[in-house]
């Protein structure tokens, strides 16, 4: 008796449940969804090509602008003299060999975003401003021009990290970043050394 009242209890449930189920179908009504599209004008760029265009010129500037900081320590690299000469000479060597490593990546970018990299040292220094120093400044003059052109490039960063935050690239973002970050660390040691 009792397996049928189960079997019976069940049966009951099924039927019930096919109700409920047929009821919400019943109540569930079509929903149309239009989406218009509209059509770019071929004349004209679209806000991605200016968005692209505007990244690929910013990692431009970054690349010109490390390229430049990397030759000038390596030319204060070769230059340095006086009683300190082994401690920036070892310093300078390690800020040219970071600088120069970079650059690579930085023309990765510009690759990876559908451009080439400048390819000519004429192109590498268009953007850059006149330069001053000369083999002949003292020590201490170097590391003023070198602290300047720093100064500039953290600037330059920033003003890059704002354009790919802005042309949703996060990736280019994170490493312009840590860019700045190495940069703001020299500025401090440059800083330190000029006192």
């Amino acid at each position: 008796m009792r397996y049928r009242n189960r079997t019976k209890s069940v049966n009951d449930l099924l039927v019930e449940s096919l109700e409920l189920q047929t009821q919400l179908n019943n109540i569930k009504k079509p929903v149309s969804i239009e989406i218009e599209i509209e059509e770019e004008e071929s004349d004209e760029m679209s806000s991605s090509d200016m968005s692209k265009e505007k990244i690929i010129g910013a990692m431009k500037i970054v690349l010109t602008s490390t390229f430049h900081m990397y030759f000038k320590a390596h030319a204060i690299h070769w230059n340095v003299e006086g009683i300190n000469f082994p401690q920036y000479h070892d310093f300078f060597g390690e800020k040219y060999e970071e600088l120069h490593g970079i650059t690579d990546r930085i023309a990765e970018y510009i690759r990876i975003l559908g451009d080439k990299a400048p390819a000519t040292l004429g192109s590498l220094m268009a953007n850059q401003p006149a330069d001053t120093m000369t083999e002949q400044d003292s020590l201490d003059q170097m590391i003023k021009s070198f602290d300047a052109d720093n100064n500039r490039m953290i600037a330059i960063l920033r003003k890059a990290i704002k354009v790919a935050g802005h042309c949703d690239e996060p990736a280019i973002e994170n490493f312009l970043q840590e860019r700045l970050d190495y940069h703001q660390k020299l500025a401090w040691m440059l800083r330190v050394i000029q006192k």
